[in-house]
């Protein structure tokens, strides 16, 4: 479907040409008068929801320039049909229509007609059609820049795409001044242009509430669509560019990237200006690693980071301190000790916490059944504190201090060694310690679990390490061999291309678990009906992973007598139930199960929101034969071997239904439920794969 927005200079417009439209073209017919050029996008936007092309037409020629030059980026085309009438253009706009195009634009784009040329003072390219099928939809593919036009010492930014911005001078106006809300043209909100210049006010007065503003911004994005929001997320990314201090523009971008609108091209841009901003410290920009990587990880699938750009901020830290620690020579394999594994991690909080029990089972079972020797190493850098500078909502990671005080951990019927860093890390002193541990007793290999541990990525350049990861997603390691969960996709080479890991270096294995049942539970215990069909939600962050859209999915389930039970900590229950009142009628909260095992049992169905993570839940269902069902990605969906998996919300919500109707497909998933569980409950048989593959592997060395 292709859309023409036609405007024109008449008051009440007609279209009067002699040419016909095919049924693919849709016409849209407006008054130049209907419309300020600055709300054009929002236009343009709506049209794509359902068009493959938007084109945009004028019978005033100068109009049509002004939106061509302003609006190029977007439009894929333009139509120049004539009138007698000519318009006179709001002067603020005038210099469009009076001077030059320059390269610095990046226009390549054409401006069509059908008989007379148009005549204008702009060096635009002009092409003559006899119909619309003539136009050229093969045009020129340039990457897209965010335009800022700058005249008579004002700035203008109309298409809205990025953060990348471009400065466009139009005039001799000075670029020198600071640029400030007044000297941008938009039409942002009130309310939000008020607070956007109270924020910026704060910052060199003590007395402002800065945090307190910013709280009162977002609620008022939260009630505009999402073309005001990103219009403003947009301008006030350009007012932050051009702050002095360092501390307080890091702190306003972490606000806006705590916005549930942010894109992640915007994320990827904002990574990207941390990886080379040089006056940041390596710990500094080690801490910003961290609560961008959290952020990440609790963001829906739509507004993910690029994976390559927090490899690529890592890789940065990572360098400088290597420069650190060049002393340190490469142990053959030949010379360390064939029966000695380390296994490193940034957190380590008990059994009940499921990164730190993946670890203890790998351990027990290496000890135990493999006879190795073994040392857990906790290098506590997970979402560290140190360096930290001001971030909105910031996060940081649980630590049990008294593990700092022993040397062994029991772990069902064995002690296994272990040793905890008991200061704030990255630090240097305990790194070297750390290394020179390494290097002392020469250990065969490291198995690092998780991503982002700076010393163990620092103890590859001693002994071979492996990375192995807590999610789907590859974990962001220098390690030298790196584990994941399923068969490589094409986003996945593309991935390692960028980063620079050989494909050969990956060893496919997925973890396996073991449980053991302690509590025996029934329905009543938690107050929850007897003749409802229960749904189970669980996860530790189902705040930040369960979406509106997700809560309205299952409110459409309630008819078919579903009843659904939350299981974890969720802030936007009672908002919720607020807003979907058939909700608090047909639903639970419960807070954390320390048997969450056993808890699970009383459930007839679980079903995973769109997330990485919080595979667990799903594991412990399929173990008691309960199915699942999940949307096509991350943990549960490769747990499951895809074969619970639906393409959307929509789909979900039908396969929910199919489960309460059809008794003889719910047997039949119940099924095959136990039978992907018992292919995948021996953790010693994974381990016995993933010590042959690693020593097999062409970078073991």
């Amino acid at each position: 479907m292709k859309t023409i927005l036609f405007f024109s200079c008449e008051k009440n417009p007609q279209f009067k040409n002699n040419f016909s439209l095919s049924e693919d073209f849709r016409l849209k017919i407006f008054s130049i008068k209907d419309l300020e050029i600055t709300s054009l996008f929002k236009l343009f936007m709506d049209e794509k929801k359902t068009s493959d092309y938007v084109y945009f037409a004028s019978d005033d020629i100068n109009y049509l320039t002004i939106i061509f030059r302003l609006y190029n980026q977007i439009f894929e085309n333009f139509i120049f049909i004539p009138n007698n009438i000519d318009l006179s253009v709001n002067h603020e706009f005038d210099i469009f229509i009076k001077t030059n195009i320059s390269d610095t634009e990046k226009i390549t784009k054409s401006i069509y007609y059908f008989d007379k040329k148009p005549t204008t003072t702009v060096n635009i390219d002009f092409k003559q059609i006899k119909n619309l099928n003539e136009i050229n939809k093969n045009e020129k593919n340039i990457e897209k820049i965010q335009k800022v036009f700058h005249f008579e010492d004002k700035f203008l930014i109309t298409e809205f795409i990025n953060f990348d911005y471009k400065i466009i001078k139009l005039d001799d106006s000075s670029d020198d001044k600071n640029i400030t809300l007044n000297s941008i043209f938009s039409n942002l909100d009130n309310h939000l242009f008020k607070h956007a210049k109270y924020i910026l006010e704060s910052i060199d007065n003590p007395n402002n509430n800065l945090t307190l503003s910013l709280s009162k911004i977002r609620n008022i994005l939260n009630r505009l669509n999402e073309i005001e929001q990103k219009k403003f997320i947009i301008h006030f990314k350009f007012l932050i560019n051009n702050i002095t201090n360092d501390i307080i523009k890091n702190y306003l971008n972490s606000f806006l990237v705590n916005l549930d609108f942010f894109s992640s091209d915007m994320f990827n841009s904002l990574i990207n200006d941390i990886t080379n901003d040089q006056s940041l410290t390596p710990n500094t920009k080690y801490f910003l690693f961290w609560q961008y990587l959290r952020l990440d990880f609790i963001k829906p699938l739509e507004n993910k980071i690029n994976q390559e750009y927090l490899w690529d901020l890592y890789k940065n830290i990572y360098n400088n301190y290597k420069n650190f620690f060049s002393n340190f020579k490469f142990i053959c394999k030949e010379e360390r000790n064939e029966n000695l594994i380390f296994l490193f991690t940034g957190q380590f909080l008990g059994e009940l916490h499921a990164p730190t029990k993946l670890l203890l089972e790998r351990a027990y079972h290496l000890k135990k059944n493999f006879n190795k020797e073994i040392l857990i190493i906790n290098t506590s850098e997970l979402l560290t504190k140190k360096a930290e500078i001001p971030f909105y909502e910031n996060s940081f990671a649980n630590k049990i201090d008294s593990y700092s005080n022993i040397n062994q951990i029991s772990y069902r019927d064995i002690e296994i060694p272990f040793y905890q860093s008991n200061t704030d890390m990255p630090d240097e002193n305990e790194i070297l310690n750390i290394l020179s541990i390494v290097q002392e007793y020469k250990p065969y290999f490291i198995l690092n679990i998780g991503s982002g541990n700076l010393t163990a990525d620092l103890c590859s350049n001693l002994v071979t390490t492996v990375s192995f990861p807590t999610t789907s997603d590859f974990a962001i390691s220098k390690a030298q061999i790196h584990i994941h969960r399923s068969e490589l996709t094409d986003k996945d080479f593309n991935l390692l291309k960028k980063t620079n890991i050989d494909p050969t270096s990956i060893i496919i294995s997925h973890p396996r678990g073991e449980i053991i049942s302690k509590v025996s539970y029934t329905r009543k215990d938690f107050d929850l009906p007897e003749d409802k069909f229960l749904l189970s939600v669980v996860g530790n962050r189902l705040t930040q992973e369960i979406t509106e859209e997700f809560i309205s999915m299952l409110n459409e389930t309630l008819e078919y007598n579903t009843y659904v039970v939350f299981i974890g900590t969720f802030d936007n229950y009672e908002k919720y139930c607020k807003k979907f009142p058939n909700l608090r009628t047909n639903s639970t909260l419960l807070e954390y199960q320390e048997h969450l095992y056993d808890v699970m049992k009383l459930f007839d169905l679980s079903v995973n929101p769109g997330r990485v993570g919080g595979a667990h839940g799903s594991w412990y269902s399929m173990m008691s034969s309960i199915p699942i069902v999940t949307l096509n990605f991350g943990d549960v969906h490769i747990l499951s071997k895809g074969k619970f998996s639906t393409i959307n919300l929509d789909d979900m919500k039908q396969s929910i239904i199919k489960y309460t109707l059809d008794k003889s497909f719910y047997q039949e998933q119940s099924k095959l439920s136990l039978e992907i569980f018992l292919e995948n409950t021996s953790v010693q048989n994974e381990i016995n794969d993933l010590l042959l593959n690693i020593y097999n592997n062409l970078f073991f060395r």
